[in-house]
């Protein structure tokens, strides 16, 4: 009489497993689909004490704390979020910018922030995002282009913190905790701490000079907010430029971009000249905007590599001549001679010189025309007797 009881035990034992199973497996699907490895270029990454990345990193889904932190610089400022927040294997956190698809994003440590916390305060770690922030709403390319270096880019997004947290009414010392944790070495290619640390004080000041003026002026440490500041410059988005053959200068607006291929960063709504030159071919000229997403031109030569034949003849002759073909001079060494830089469609050519036979005799020769110059080309020498001692000559 006592197998039911156990029976009956058993059986919501193995029920219960199941679902427990059941449970398990489902939040161990979800977890795993939450992570996501994903490729970074290190060079338009910028980290906030300048540590150095990796190309791969595995993210996960943000934490409401830090997603707060977030909310409230955009909210202080007015301006809307151009990018995503991720948590990932980063030292601290970092802005990234993928030139490919014109995306954005900061990625944080969780660790670094619980520690930044707990050695700090809130503003420490608000700063920190403010800094990343920063970047992305000033519209950074992270990599220096148009003349703006990396080592700028950093101190414009550390006034930029400066200016959010007097913003949030922090004290200067608060905007500033966060820069006073970094190691007194600096990373390659950023600022020196006392640079930061200033830029940070004069965005700080700013913002407080704004405040004194505005007749709801706050004082720092409260929780009154001024109005948003004036909005940044406008993003920014990346053109590959390319031509056929490669090496060609590429100048926007008359500035002097690299050599093709090349991605050039553009202000979007503004429309820019643009040219490719490149010794040997006709200069492209044309205009460009965030809508041409790629620039590819085929550049036209305009000198060409041409041969000229002299086959010979019965008589064993040989030229001695000057040829000038539009503004190329030279003087054929074989029968079979390469002459390079030569002018290329319709040019007049000129001949003057001797042809030696030893069974004829020798000519003065001249002669003049035309040819239509092709890369590539081969051009036949021919001469003909026109008198005693004259002779003409000519290219076909």
């Amino acid at each position: 009489m006592y197998s039911y009881p156990v029976a009956t035990n058993t059986v919501c034992r193995c029920i219960f497993g199941m679902v427990l199973c059941a449970v398990l497996f489902t939040r161990l699907t979800i977890d795993l689909l939450a992570q996501k490895y994903i490729k970074i270029d290190p060079s338009k990454a910028c980290s906030y004490y300048g540590e150095g990345t990796s190309e791969e990193l595995v993210t996960f889904p943000p934490d409401q704390q830090a997603l707060d932190f977030v909310a409230t610089v955009t909210k202080t400022t007015g301006i809307p979020q151009n990018f995503t927040l991720l948590a990932g294997n980063v030292r601290n956190a970092l802005a990234h910018y993928d030139a490919s698809t014109g995306s954005r994003q900061i990625i944080y440590s969780q660790d670094f922030m619980k520690k930044t916390l707990a050695n700090a305060d809130k503003w420490a770690a608000i700063s920190i995002m403010a800094h990343e922030i920063g970047h992305h709403i000033i519209a950074h390319s992270l990599s220096t282009t148009n003349g703006v270096s990396k080592r700028e880019q950093e101190l414009e997004a550390d006034r930029y913190s400066g200016h959010v947290l007097r913003q949030m009414s922090a004290t200067l010392a608060q905007a500033k905790s966060a820069m006073e944790q970094q190691p007194d070495a600096t990373a390659r290619g950023y600022p020196d701490k006392s640079a930061r640390l200033a830029a940070i004080e004069n965005g700080w000041i700013e913002a407080d000079e704004q405040a004194k003026k505005s007749p709801t002026s706050d004082t720092p440490g409260t929780d009154k907010r001024p109005g948003p500041i004036e909005r940044p410059p406008t993003s920014t988005c990346s053109v590959g430029i390319r031509s056929t053959p490669a090496g060609a200068v590429v100048t926007v607006d008359g500035v002097r971009k690299g050599i093709t291929p090349l991605t050039v960063e553009l202000d979007r709504d503004t429309r820019y000249s643009i040219e490719m030159k490149k010794t040997g071919y006709d200069s492209y000229e044309g205009t460009i905007d965030c809508s041409s997403r790629n620039v590819t031109e085929v550049l036209e030569a305009n000198v060409a590599t041409i041969q000229l034949r002299y086959p010979g003849d019965y008589g064993r002759c040989s030229l001695s001549l000057r040829i000038s073909i539009g503004d190329k001079s030279f003087t054929p060494t074989s029968n079979l001679f390469t002459v390079r830089n030569v002018p290329t469609g319709d040019q007049n050519y000129q001949i003057n010189g001797q042809i030696a036979c030893p069974f004829v005799g020798m000519c003065v020769a001249h002669g003049s025309g035309s040819i239509n110059v092709a890369d590539g080309g081969t051009y036949d020498v021919g001469w003909l007797n026109t008198a005693i001692g004259q002779c003409d000559v000519g290219l076909r």
